[in-house]
């Protein structure tokens, strides 16, 4: 029985690590995209005043936490 669940832990382990295999590297583009944009917008971004009018611009909901 364990030698069975260990084998079902491992093929689980295996089948999360094959995603990006399939998909062509779509994800990775998908995520240099949009760093890429926030990095365009870092002057919009740059102080909280500016960031909550550009969100608030956007329709974007947001929370502001205090440190």
């Amino acid at each position: 029985m364990r030698m069975v669940l260990v084998c079902l832990v491992v093929l689980a382990a295996i089948g999360a690590l094959l995603p990006p295999f399939f998909t062509g590297g779509k994800c990775t583009a998908e995520f240099d995209a949009a760093a890429a944009e926030i990095d365009g917008l870092k002057t919009e971004l740059a102080t909280v005043k500016q960031a909550r009018a550009y969100l608030s611009a956007h329709s974007i909901p947001f929370t502001e936490i205090s440190a």
